[in-house]
């Protein structure tokens, strides 16, 4: 038979480390190993710069003289009517066109590093082509037809 003084220090002990344990359990769900990864991402990111559309129909017109667009490797955001779309240009007459709205909660992708487009969101960075370099996303990013002539680009919807 336990004495009853006993009994109480060994619930203030369990009481104790059922604390402990559940502290750790919920800081770690707050920062999973990763996101502080790829919010440090976001952080080294910059704003892309940003050009104005036309809508007409089911198509998006811009022209790209005067801005980062004229030159192979230039990267916008476009905004539109419509929406937003994120611009590479990948050679003399091609364009990759991609939506964006971020794959992972629909927070609007406005950044961009070295290597990716970045959502200031959560971090997540994706290709110019639209797949995903790290999460939390999962899911690549739309990718729109576009045709090119004369210096204008027409991204169809």
């Amino acid at each position: 038979m336990t004495e009853p003084g006993d009994t109480a220090a060994s619930r203030r002990c369990f009481c104790a480390a059922a604390c402990r344990a559940a502290s750790a359990w919920l800081a770690a769900a707050a920062f999973p190993a990763g996101r502080s990864e790829a919010l440090r991402a976001a952080r080294d990111s910059a704003p892309l710069p940003t050009i104005r559309a036309d809508v007409d129909e089911n198509r998006v017109t811009v022209r790209t003289e005067s801005t980062p667009l004229a030159a192979v490797g230039g990267r916008a955001r476009i905004a539109s009517n419509v929406g937003s779309f994120l611009v590479t240009r990948t050679d003399e007459r091609t364009f990759l066109v991609l939506t964006a709205i971020c794959s992972h909660e629909a927070c609007l992708i406005t950044d961009v590093d070295d290597e990716a487009y970045v959502c200031p969101c959560h971090g997540s960075r994706f290709e110019a082509s639209g797949n995903v370099l790290t999460g939390p996303a999962e899911l690549p990013l739309y990718r729109f037809d576009t045709t090119f002539s004369d210096g204008v680009l027409v991204i169809q919807l």
